[in-house]
């Protein structure tokens, strides 16, 4: 197989060929239509005692299944100008090679921040700092001269070329910039009411961390789009990790012209035509999902729960979507642009932010099953949470933010990628990928549910041709995660051949048939074609466990004793950690005719474990925990 970077030279001389010749296009002609697998990204955070390498195998896990991963295949790390200029651009290379061979597939990048040398020297406030932008990028972009066609005097071009030219086969998404739109000023928010928004006043220079004018930021979609369009014609260029509906219009409305984004001959196109997908950043307990406020009782009336967190992440997308329909974005006057969610995420502790004060295990976990799910639903490309693993240990977190991770805090270095420990948010998230990798959503499926009041849920299209479900109860009241629906199966769960898996099935490995009433929570649970379910994992009722498999003392601190009753077959015994992984325990076999065997645990590091008995008539499992 060819190296990557021998296919990226041969892909980029390949397009130039092919694009140079051709007239100019831009995102008001065309948009190239997303035909990949929907993205269930990740944000990695950084860890200093961490490979990216590693980040990569514990989020997308490892072919030979040694690593399982948390069912990751798309990720958003940073190609940053001032740290390709300081290690070198190929310094990347072998990383991005690692990531191919995860499976990690259309990834996204955010580019942009320039080294002390390429940073522009222009002052667009008067009280302000300098720019953070790069020099010359109003210069030329292209001139052909000493061996290369960009312009050297347009540092952004020139890095982005460089960047794109080496790293363009491992990269879908160009994201420019990461949240342009952070302000200091708090006016991005703010809808028509208020006198200084940004939908009828342009943002100041000074409002903007990055000290300049939207047009400058439009000058960088510009470039960026023709560099990529040049080099890579059909990847994306994304408008990057944006929160604010109102900056967004302030883009579409403003051309790259440089005092003041006016239209004219040289800058005849506002910034939509230089930009394909809109990335935009929600965290629903920031941005006011979970609260009202109340005249009557001058106080905010708060309702934390999973579902409202979904509703915030919906009602940021439609803010942005009935912006670029206003301004023609809408598949008719202009192609409508390709939607990923790049950083959301809700805490499992509040601490003393009282956004979060009901945030919780369950909370965060049903959010991102019912986010994926919904985001499908609602067309994106892709999804990606912030972040891998917490920030820090449980025992000295003070902010919502230090436990967002679907690991645990792993930034020590005794952990290593075998000692991981995955939390239910990760569980979950492995399930969601192993379930329903290559899924596509059903409009038709989704209706044929006949949902009651109360429920809600998702038909997905399977790859095999099979139909696949997440149904869950809508969860309505703070800090309440267990609300209770119960469903008559229709449609084709009325077949008989579809089963039940919890969140955890791809750890426990267990699913159940589906019954005439099948009781909802708020955790989804994923109804499945048996077929589509395979051969590689044994699916029975989680009720013959109980009356097949005794474990005790549970929880143990050593020795851990399995009894199964007389006239059972032979059973081969195999325990699993909370991420999926077998461990090497001395006795793995149980005889026929029933019988006791004591299991010494006394080497497995304290947590959950999954205890599988596997024999002719199936597999039952049951949980225990290490002292």
């Amino acid at each position: 197989m060819l190296n990557l970077t021998l296919r990226r030279i041969a892909c980029a001389t390949i397009c130039c060929l092919a694009v140079w010749g051709l007239s100019a296009q831009t995102a008001h002609d065309r948009v190239p239509a997303y035909t990949g697998d929907f993205g269930q990204g990740m944000n990695f955070g950084w860890y200093d005692t961490w490979l990216d390498e590693d980040l990569g195998r514990i989020s997308a896990g490892t072919p030979d299944g040694s690593v399982p991963g948390i069912g990751v295949n798309s990720i958003r790390p940073g190609l940053f100008a001032w740290f390709l200029e300081q290690f070198g651009y190929d310094i990347r290379v072998n990383t991005f090679d690692t990531y191919a061979s995860l499976g990690l597939r259309d990834n996204v990048v955010i580019m942009g921040f320039p080294s002390p040398d390429q940073q522009s020297e222009e002052r667009w406030c008067a009280t302000g700092g300098q720019s953070h932008l790069f020099k010359g990028m109003w210069e030329p972009i292209w001139d052909d001269n000493f061996g290369t066609p960009y312009n050297e005097n347009n540092t952004y071009a020139e890095y982005m070329y460089k960047a794109v030219e080496l790293y363009g086969d491992g990269v879908t998404f160009w994201e420019i910039w990461n949240e342009p739109d952070i302000n200091y000023s708090g006016n991005g928010w703010k809808d028509r009411s208020y006198p200084d928004n940004w939908f009828d006043n342009d943002p100041d220079p000074c409002e903007l961390v990055m000290q300049a004018p939207v047009q400058a930021y439009v000058r960088m979609l510009r470039i960026s789009y023709e560099v990529v369009k040049r080099l890579q014609p059909n990847d994306y260029v994304a408008i990057g990790g944006i929160g604010y509906a109102s900056f967004l219009d302030a883009v579409l409305r403003m051309t790259d012209e440089k005092s003041s984004g006016a239209v004219t001959a040289e800058h005849p196109l506002t910034g939509g035509a230089y930009f394909d997908a809109l990335s935009y950043h929600v965290y629903p307990h920031v941005d006011g999902a979970f609260r009202e406020w109340n005249n009557d009782a001058g106080r905010w009336d708060y309702t934390r729960n999973s579902d409202v967190a979904v509703g915030g992440v919906e009602d940021k997308w439609r803010s942005m979507e009935q912006v670029l329909n206003d301004r023609g974005y809408d598949g008719s006057q202009y192609p409508g642009k390709v939607w990923l969610c790049t950083e959301s995420n809700l805490p499992r502790v509040g601490f003393d932010d009282e956004n979060a004060a009901n945030a919780s295990v369950e909370m965060q976990r049903n959010f991102m099953l019912k986010v994926l799910a919904r985001s499908q639903e609602w067309g994106h490309a892709q999804f990606h949470p912030y972040q891998l693993a917490d920030r820090e240990r449980r025992s000295e977190a003070t902010f919502e933010y230090d436990l967002m991770g679907f690991y645990r805090f792993i930034n020590d270095e005794s952990i290593g990628v075998q000692d991981v420990q995955v939390t239910q948010t990760g569980i979950a998230y492995r399930t969601y990928g192993a379930l329903l990798r290559g899924a596509q959503y059903s409009a038709s499926l989704t209706a044929a549910l006949n949902l009651p009041a109360g429920a809600e849920g998702v038909g997905y299209r399977l790859p095999s041709g099979k139909t696949a479900y997440l149904l869950w109860a809508r969860t309505t009241q703070d800090g309440n995660e267990y609300p209770s629906v119960q469903y008559t199966p229709a449609g084709d769960l009325t077949a008989g051949n579809h089963r039940i898996a919890a969140f955890d099935y791809s750890v426990t490995g267990t699913s159940e048939a589906v019954s005439a009433s099948i009781d909802l929570s708020g955790t989804p649970i994923f109804v499945i074609d048996a077929d589509a379910l395979g051969g590689s994992v044994d699916t029975v009722d989680p009720d013959r466990a109980q009356a097949e498999l005794t474990l005790w003392p549970n929880p143990t601190s050593d020795v851990l004793v399995v009894k199964v009753p007389e006239a059972a077959e032979e059973r081969t015994l195999t325990v699993l950690d909370a991420t999926g992984r077998v461990q090497d325990l001395p006795a793995t076999q149980l005889g026929a005719q029933g019988g006791v065997r004591e299991l010494d645990v006394s080497g497995l590091v304290p947590g959950a474990y999954v205890l599988r008995a596997k024999g002719a008539s199936g597999t039952v499992s049951q949980t225990f925990v290490k002292r």
